[in-house]
């Protein structure tokens, strides 16, 4: 073989040494992803009242909710053992079978609430509203369960109605005499005379007014109630109710102008937030 035959040989096997063989691949890099993974999101919207999820079976035993806004909420078989709820709105809510055990309800409005096949024992419901409510098939061991409440198409745990409470509407507030205008000439009128003030007489303290007394405020008393006067002391007094089938019960009552007006009954604490002085509870033997 020539030499120059032989150099270009050699040239060309390193060509192609450095074109890799004269073979070509390329390797491309693996794609990357920009696109974030979906973030979750929350789509529970139920409603909390302080430290309560409003909703059925909740378990809320204990619970402050005074004073919530619970109109028709829907409460039913929730645990709603020893809950505040006082001063709070359950107007139309579905409390159907929740256990109320030692719930505070005062002073509530209840109106057209469904409570059917509730628990309620040992509840208080002095001073709520319980127009249109039905506690059909309620469990309680409170004789006086309903004593100083509002009721007025009000189906109590036996089925029948109540409406104790139905009786009349409230008067409109009075207005006040037109103010009279002088004359425009002449000598200026004389003044009226003013009549001396007179403090009307205490009205009697007997037990035919103490009974209607309680019977304009709460309803007629069950039957076979019979009452019995414990004192009249400073424009207050009290009766104690017996009745051999439901138990009995304290009424405590206050003069009003020339009247006697019934303020509260029930089994314990009837005297308390009602500016009693505490000689005078100790005397009518509030309880």
């Amino acid at each position: 073989m020539h030499r120059p035959t032989l150099w270009l040989g050699i040239v060309a096997m390193l060509a192609l040494a450095a074109c890799g063989g004269g073979t070509s691949s390329t390797v491309k890099p693996a794609p990357t992803s920009t696109t974030a993974a979906p973030t979750p999101t929350s789509t529970d919207l139920t409603r909390v009242v302080g430290s309560c999820r409003i909703l059925p079976k909740t378990s809320c035993a204990g619970a402050s909710l005074r004073g919530a806004d619970l109109h028709q909420a829907d409460l039913s078989d929730a645990d709603l053992q020893r809950v505040d709820l006082g001063g709070a709105n359950l107007s139309g809510a579905n409390l159907r079978g929740a256990d109320l055990t030692s719930a505070v309800i005062t002073n509530a409005n209840l109106s057209h609430a469904d409570l059917a096949n509730t628990k309620l024992h040992n509840v208080n419901l002095t001073g709520s509203v319980l127009a249109g409510a039905t506690f059909r098939g309620a469990s309680t061991n409170n004789h006086n369960l309903f004593a100083a409440t509002y009721r007025c198409h009000t189906t109590i745990p036996n089925g029948s109605i109540d409406n104790a409470s139905c009786s009349k509407p409230t008067p409109p507030p009075p207005t006040a005499p037109p103010t009279p205008v002088p004359p425009t000439s002449g000598p200026p009128p004389t003044p009226p005379t003013t009549p001396p003030t007179t403090t009307p007489a205490p009205p009697p303290c007997t037990l035919t007014v103490l009974e209607a007394a309680y019977t304009a405020k709460f309803g007629p008393a069950p039957d076979g109630t019979t009452f019995a006067i414990t004192a009249c002391v400073g424009g207050y007094a009290g009766t104690n109710l017996a009745n051999p089938d439901i138990g009995s019960a304290f009424a405590v009552y206050q003069t009003q102008g020339s009247t006697w007006v019934a303020l509260s009954v029930g089994t314990e604490g009837v005297c308390d937030g009602l500016g009693i002085p505490p000689d005078v509870q100790h005397e009518i033997r509030c309880v």
